[in-house]
């Protein structure tokens, strides 16, 4: 009987190398003596993803009806009608905000995910704690290439004052009370970091993309000589996944002479236009799915846009800006806007989710075997609220989470709560996270 092909197995070629998905060819049927890399891998790894969208949301167009079941989906999450069964709509969790300190937009980044309470202050410098990310990081990233991605469509300030904050705060992921961790935002780096770094090549890759040759050249033949080894199922994984790949290197390469020609008439294209935030946006989530199909990595933070940034929606004939529309004064023709704006949010969300679900993965699909937290910690954009947020959990953590219903939780219940209930089912039993005060019931 010959032994499973070990999971960490890259395709190699001319200096460079790519990770691959879970194909059937790596699942032993029995636990290989002496090959480590096998010891369990006939379960596939659960992933934990957090996603931040700003100013919250219009909750009267966002909550569910009732507690129980989700039989029928609110206005704003109508367009994730397919993943029903996979979503876990949480209502009633509040930052650290109200009951230390109210604040805009720039704390609201800051507790998100670390539940520290940052310190109003003009300077640089900033002290808050680690986020819980970053704490599932520490203990299971060690496995994979990366031990964490972070990813974002507005690059982060690092100096200077935002809401009267430090605009160090500008940041989800914090591996220590000082330390915000590096955020990657053109895809390009995205690539490079999946594909060249985290997989060990050292091939050029400034040099392969100014010669627009394509990864996929360089592991051509390895590619092929897998291709003979694995049977017909593993094949169509593999080409899928290599597709997908080349299909990204493409839109990278599209947007890069977009770049060029910008730079060369020094005239930047006006927002919304093809090649802009959607475009962009979409490239990030993509990069995303393959680096947790190819288990690249196993932890992540995606910022889909900052609180910073009053972006317009032209892609979507809306003139105002996002921020701007949510301080609607409780007019009715700028909260039709906003929900338009958060609709169309939550829509690219569910492609995200369809991604993943199309991926099979040891008898079920990716979005299975992961934990996607989708959010914001405002829950009243008007008034700066930060009570009753908007939150949901996607996946079912390979069967840990209890999807296809809206938990209702008591008033004044801790966001950390639901954080460490996160960290319970990644394997990483803990008492506390944070300011948490128990956990919050999101277990099969």
């Amino acid at each position: 009987m010959t032994p499973p092909i070990p999971r960490r197995t890259l395709l190699k070629g001319a200096g460079a190398a790519i990770a691959l998905p879970l194909l059937d060819a790596m699942l032993p049927t029995r636990l290989w003596a002496g090959d480590a890399e096998t010891v369990g891998a006939g379960v596939p790894p659960r992933r934990a993803v957090f996603l931040y969208t700003p100013f919250g949301m219009h909750m009267p167009a966002w909550t569910p009806a009732a507690a129980g079941a989700l039989t029928q989906l609110s206005p704003t999450l109508a367009p994730l009608a397919p993943f029903t069964d996979d979503l876990l709509v949480v209502s009633g969790l509040d930052t650290t905000l109200p009951r230390n300190l109210t604040g805009g937009h720039t704390p609201s980044i800051a507790t998100f995910l670390t539940n520290a309470c940052p310190t109003r202050n003009n300077s640089g410098t900033a002290r808050l704690g680690m986020s819980v990310d970053q704490a599932m990081a520490r203990r299971i990233g060690q496995v994979t290439p990366l031990p964490s991605l972070e990813l974002s469509c507005d690059a982060p300030r690092t100096f200077g004052s935002c809401d009267s904050y430090s605009c160090v705060y500008v940041n989800l992921s914090w591996a220590g009370e000082t330390t915000p961790m590096p955020v990657l935002t053109e895809p390009a780096e995205v690539f490079e970091a999946l594909f060249e770094r985290s997989a060990g090549s050292v091939g050029d890759p400034l040099r392969r993309r100014a010669t627009r040759a394509s990864i996929l050249d360089a592991v051509g033949d390895a590619a092929r000589r897998l291709d003979a080894q694995v049977g017909v199922a593993d094949r169509r994984k593999l080409d899928e996944y290599l597709t997908a790949v080349r299909e990204i290197e493409r839109r990278i390469a599209r947007s890069g002479a977009v770049e060029g020609a910008i730079a060369a008439d020094v005239q930047a294209p006006a927002p919304g236009q093809p090649g802009g935030y959607l475009e962009h946006l979409r490239t990030l989530y993509d990069l995303l799915a393959i680096a947790l199909q190819a288990d690249i990595t196993r932890v992540a933070t995606f910022m889909l846009a900052s609180d910073m940034v009053n972006r317009q929606h032209q892609h979507l004939g809306i003139a105002e800006g996002h921020h701007s529309l949510s301080h609607h004064g409780n007019k009715q023709p700028q909260i039709d806007l906003l929900c338009r704006i958060e609709r169309s949010i939550v829509d690219e969300f569910g492609r995200f989710l369809g991604k993943l679900k199309a991926v099979r993965e040891g008898g079920g699909t990716l979005l299975d075997h992961s934990m996607i937290l989708f959010g914001s910690a405002i829950g009243d954009g008007n008034k700066h609220l930060h009570t009753n947020l908007p939150i949901l959990l996607a996946g079912r953590a390979g069967g840990a989470l209890k999807t296809g219903r809206h938990l209702r939780c008591p008033a004044k219940t801790p966001l950390s709560n639901l954080h460490a209930s996160m960290l319970d089912v990644m394997g990483i039993a803990t008492e506390r996270f944070a300011d948490s005060t128990g956990k919050v019931a999101i277990a099969g």
